[in-house]
């Protein structure tokens, strides 16, 4: 009888679990026909070498890496749409473009580490992010680097 309890338990809890993540799955179906892409549960490292004419993406429970280092801007200024949720967000741009960021964040951060320099490029970054973190670095890509300068 006791065994009997503890399984009808079990199967109680599993049903409000399946229901409560069809119910989120059926939210984000919107967002994936909107989306280019729609990430769920992943650690995924996205890195564009060609060029960049803009991106959108939303993320679910993962841990996103974008390296936009390497890449050619296709126009002067290019967007970027973000939604998150329970997710880390890392932004790896070059250190000659400017961001600007328009967004929303519920229980969120935003950690955004550039320094001023010449900005030829503009990257629009539109955000909403719910319980979780976006941080955006610039760094000096290989294809713009000084080959004649010396570290140290």
């Amino acid at each position: 009888m006791r065994n009997k309890r503890k399984m009808l338990k079990y199967l109680a809890l599993g049903a409000v679990f399946g229901l409560v993540g069809k119910k989120v799955y059926h939210n984000f179906e919107e967002l994936r026909s909107v989306y280019n892409h729609f990430i769920f549960g992943k650690s995924e490292r996205i890195v564009y070498d060609d060029e960049f004419d803009g991106d959108s993406m939303s993320m679910l429970c993962s841990d996103i890496e974008i390296d936009l280092t390497n890449t050619n801007f296709f126009e002067e200024e290019m967007y970027l749409d973000l939604q998150a949720v329970a997710s880390r967000v890392k932004i790896l741009i070059p250190s000659h473009v400017e961001v600007v960021l328009e967004g929303s964040c519920k229980f969120s951060k935003v950690r955004m580490e550039l320094e001023e320099a010449q900005k030829r490029e503009i990257l629009h970054i539109h955000y909403h992010l719910t319980a979780s973190s976006m941080e955006i670095d610039a760094e000096e890509s290989e294809c713009c680097q000084d080959p004649w300068k010396e570290n140290g």
